[in-house]
Parts: structure tokens; sequence; C-alpha cells
């Protein structure tokens, strides 16, 4: 699997969703299941990239916001980021504040499942419950702003959700 069919994929189910979380994610997971074990574990590593590359003071600011913005919770929300398509995703990395048009207050921005799609595609592709081991090279740097810095770069946000 390649950037764009990772892409196309999530496009694809969300849409089909309906954009009901919980139902993209059923979704991701049979759809996932049907390829091959290979494309599996690149989608995760695909996943995982962009969930590091989310790793920015900026966006936890923004999930602050929206709702927890504990160690998990921002986890779940990154997953949840990275589920809402490329456009959202990228918008978001630029400008934290552009999820004001992507969000509303009674969503679930947080669902934990969005970071266990590829485990559970793979363990019903093969039975198998544990993927082979991550290659990791080295520890997440949080990127960003200072805190009261990254909580300034979010009004419409602040407006929306409180």
């Amino acid at each position: 699997m390649d950037e764009a069919s990772f892409w196309q994929l999530i496009d694809w189910t969300r849409a089909a969703s309906g954009d009901d979380s919980y139902q993209h994610i059923e979704l991701l997971v049979e759809e996932l299941a049907k390829l091959s074990e290979s494309d599996i574990l690149d989608f995760d590593t695909i996943f995982d990239r962009h969930k590091d590359r989310a790793y920015n003071r900026n966006l936890w600011a923004a999930c602050q916001v929206i709702g927890d913005g504990g160690d998990d919770s921002f986890s779940d929300f990154r997953g949840w980021l990275i589920a809402q398509g490329k456009d959202v995703y990228e918008r978001a990395l630029a400008d934290p504040d552009s999820l004001a048009d992507a969000v509303d207050p009674d969503t679930d921005t947080q669902p934990e499942s969005f970071t266990y799609v590829s485990m559970k595609a793979f363990e019903r592709r093969t039975g198998n419950e544990d993927m082979p081991p991550k290659a990791r090279t080295g520890r997440v740097t949080l990127t960003g702003d200072d805190w009261e810095e990254a909580e300034k770069k979010v009004p419409r946000l602040r407006d929306k959700f409180r």
C-alpha cells in the first residue's frame, strides 16, 4: 500500500460510513482485512507516521479545547484526525484552528479504536492477534509552539466549544 492508496481507503470508508466514527472504524477494519498482510502492515506504518507527525503542541491545544487533553486522549484524537482524510489532516497540521470548520461539539474526536484498526484487520485476516514487531527509530519529539502560544492558536475552536 502506498500513500495515495492509504488516503483513498480512509476517504472511501469515511464517506461510506456517513461520517459515523464507529461505522468508519468497522469499515476500515473490514476493507483492510481483505488486503494482503503486507498491505495491512504498510497501512499501519503510514498511519503511525502520520500520527507521529501530528504529535504537536498546537494540535494538543486544539484537542484540549475540543475534549479531554490527556496523553491517551491526544493519541486517540490524532487517530481520529487522520481518519478525517488528508485535506482536514493537512489543514489542521498547518492551522489547528481550522478544525473549527471540521468538528461539531457533539462529535466524538477520541474514539480509541482508530488506533487499533490495523491490528484488528491483521487479526481478522490472519487469525493471529499479534502483528509483527515494528521497527521504531527513536522517540517522537513533541513539536510546535510552547504551551502558552499553542493555546492562542485556536480562538475559533474556543468560541465554538466554550
